[in-house]
């Protein structure tokens, strides 16, 4: 099998830990991201030396430089970004700001890596439907 090299936004639960999870399954290795890296512990404990982490707060376009370079530095290259990390509220959309999925797509590659090596590009947007008076799900 030919592993593949990811790096996936929002890896601590929902969308990006199940997909964070079955690139892992897979046999594939991981750069998983979140505010606080320490929700990944669990992960790295079953996979291993197939996931290493990064703290990324997709709005800081320094950490998502930083995220990329982990994956160059940790497995010698990048072929997989899921942006996956935040939400949008359905009923507040004017207010959704996908700054944090352009901080990610936009990071140049180091000096180590082409824009074709970066073979897969995947941006998820998930929205809550909630009740705007009671702000339940």
């Amino acid at each position: 099998m030919n592993s593949r090299v990811w790096l996936v936004t929002g890896s601590p639960s929902g969308l990006g830990r199940n997909i964070a999870e079955a690139v892992l399954a897979a046999g594939h290795r991981l750069v998983a991201t979140a505010r606080d890296p320490r929700r990944l512990e669990e992960l790295v404990k079953s996979y291993g030396d197939q996931t290493r982490t990064a703290p990324l707060d997709v709005a800081d376009e320094d950490a998502a430089s930083a995220a990329v370079q982990v994956a160059v530095d940790e497995f010698g290259r990048l072929d997989v970004i899921v942006n996956n990390a935040g939400y949008g509220d359905v009923f507040q959309l004017e207010f959704l700001n996908c700054t944090g999925t352009t901080n990610v797509k936009q990071q140049k590659p180091p000096d180590t890596l082409t824009n074709a090596q970066i073979s897969t590009l995947v941006n998820s947007f998930l929205f809550s439907f909630s009740d705007p008076v009671s702000d339940r799900i």
